[in-house]
């Protein structure tokens, strides 16, 4: 009887493998045919490279995944829509026009002590994002020469390591393989992968929330505070992150810790803000007014897949799309006020949710924003299903030890 029953469990061990590894086989395939596909009709010379290097990468890593060497199928993943990728137009210095302007913004801030042109004239010369972005500008303009200063290695630098050491915050211990593989898939997905290369000025703003997020899971209000105002100095589109997380700090500690970690944030975005007092006039075209249309260069960004269809549309389409935002703000506030999230899985799923409303709602929008609620919710499931595993696996223990005996 013990001999079946230990049959059997060995048996329930190896069917969820076989039926995971046809997954990331189907999963690898759809990423290169929908990678293909754009790689066709896309005109963008920097995404073409991308998608050729990509559709490899994803094809070879489909071949391994279906011989259940998931481990390498995601490395090959990896290499193919990120490493050769990202070389092969570093090395060329071939990239979209948001890396040429945060190195230019480095160059600014140190000729004039303002990361903003006074008076932009040209696409170029608009710079749309905090005064910290400066910052992954600056290798460039040390190193002038030398491919390690393009910002994109310093973006996903960011990027990468905060996915990692939230994942390893909300673990609470070193990241096992498994997970590890997923997070490599997750970072080899089109969505995360193209902005990687071509761009990527979202990666570290989303590294810095996810980090954020899980420090204030754990309580540490010095991790929270740094992160999200270094996030927050990136790109505003970090503070309905930082207010989640003060809710769960609220739900899982008290009032207190949220009210410490929200002033200490304040206080550090202050500071990343001081280069603005240099020119106040010209972050507020730059960043302002620039992005809401109402200079005379218009903003690159296209309308919202929802909310841009239907301010072109529909009569009083505008104010519409803004009375629907309004009420879906306060949906949500209420939501968070009535059951607010105790757990990173619930606290990032719910962040997710709200920004993928937001970038569908909003009149203009960018295909590369939904990095945000992708990464966010992919890093939830992760961390999910390894505290599922856990769990199971701590309660098949007792079971286990009365079976060798």
């Amino acid at each position: 009887m013990l001999l079946e029953r230990m049959h059997i469990q060995d048996r329930a061990r190896f069917i969820p493998a076989g039926l995971f590894a046809h997954r990331w086989t189907l999963t690898y395939t759809a990423f290169s045919v929908v990678v293909l596909a754009y790689g066709v009709v896309t005109q963008l010379h920097p995404h073409r490279v991308w998608a050729l290097w990509a559709v490899a990468g994803y094809a070879v890593a489909a071949v391994l995944a279906a011989r259940r060497r998931l481990t390498a199928a995601a490395v090959s993943a990896v290499i193919g829509a990120v490493v050769a990728p990202g070389t092969a137009l570093i090395t060329t210095r071939t990239a979209q026009l948001e890396v040429s302007v945060v190195a230019e913004s480095a160059a600014s801030l140190i000729a004039t002590g303002s990361p903003y042109v006074p008076g932009p004239s040209v696409l170029a010369e608009y710079n749309p994002y905090g005064p910290a972005m400066t910052l992954f500008g600056a290798p460039s303009q040390l190193l002038p020469e030398n491919r390690i200063g393009d910002p994109r290695i310093w973006f996903a630098l960011i990027f990468v390591m905060g996915v990692l050491l939230a994942s390893k915050l909300v673990l609470a211990r070193p990241l096992p393989r498994r997970s590890r593989t997923q997070l490599m898939v997750l970072i080899a997905s089109p969505v995360v992968a193209l902005p990687m290369v071509v761009g990527g000025v979202d990666l570290p703003v989303v590294g810095g929330a996810l980090l954020g997020l899980a420090a204030a899971t754990r309580g540490k209000v010095v991790t929270t505070a740094v992160s999200f105002a270094f996030a927050c100095a990136l790109k505003p589109l970090a503070v309905p992150v930082l207010v989640v997380a003060l809710v769960l700090m609220c739900a899982r500690y008290d009032r207190r810790t949220a009210l410490r970690a929200g002033s200490a944030c304040t206080a550090l975005t202050f500071v990343f803000h001081i280069p603005v007092f240099a020119d106040p006039a010209a972050f507020v075209r730059h960043t302002l007014l620039f992005p809401l249309g109402r200079t005379d260069v218009v903003t690159p960004a296209g309308e919202s897949l929802v909310g841009g269809a239907l301010t072109r549309l529909v009569p009083y389409g505008a104010t519409l799309i803004s009375a629907v935002l309004a009420v879906a703000v306060v949906c949500a506030a209420v939501v968070l006020v009535r059951n607010p999230p105790d757990t990173f899985v619930r606290a990032a799923s719910f962040a997710a949710a709200g920004l993928t409303v937001l970038f569908l709602l909003a009149p203009t929008s960018r295909f590369g924003y939904f990095v945000y609620p992708l990464v966010l919710g992919g890093t939830a499931a992760v961390c999910a299903l390894e505290s599922t595993r856990r769990s199971v696996g701590t309660r098949a223990l007792p079971g286990r030890m009365e079976v060798s005996r």
